[in-house]
């Protein structure tokens, strides 16, 4: 595969990853998201398939990303750091109204800075089976 192939592949992943990732939350409002896990997960992976490309991109070819300064492309490659769990309570965090992120609960790094004993309980909801 030739290098020109290689960044269109990587950039088809971005697009396929994001648009997938809206494409599950079609007519979905944000009570139905929060209370689908399965929908959660698949934007969650979406989303890090996506941010995964965006890192390959960044080192492959520097010259690309450096042509369109535009595109947020530390942002979209930090979205992988994070593990799939922490995205998701960041995304659950993220769409209340701001109060959690005012907080200090919103987003991954206060919630991946300290031991799974010590996280807020509301950040991280165990769920029952009937």
């Amino acid at each position: 595969m030739s290098q020109a192939d290689r960044l269109a592949d990587h950039l088809r992943q971005m697009a396929d990853g994001s648009r997938n990732a809206m494409t599950f939350t079609d007519d979905m409002d944000r009570e139905g998201f929060l209370a689908d896990l399965r929908t959660q997960r698949a934007v969650v992976m979406s989303l890090m398939i996506a941010s995964e490309a965006a890192a390959r991109i960044a080192v492959e070819y520097p010259g690309f990303t450096e042509a369109y300064p535009d595109v947020p492309w530390r942002s979209i490659r930090d979205m992988r750091i994070g593990s799939p769990t922490a995205i998701s309570t960041s995304i659950r965090a993220s769409s209340g109204d701001g109060a959690d992120r005012a907080a200090g609960l919103g987003g991954t790094a206060g919630v991946r800075s300290r031991p799974m004993s010590q996280r807020d309980s509301r950040l991280w909801p165990v769920r029952r089976r009937p």
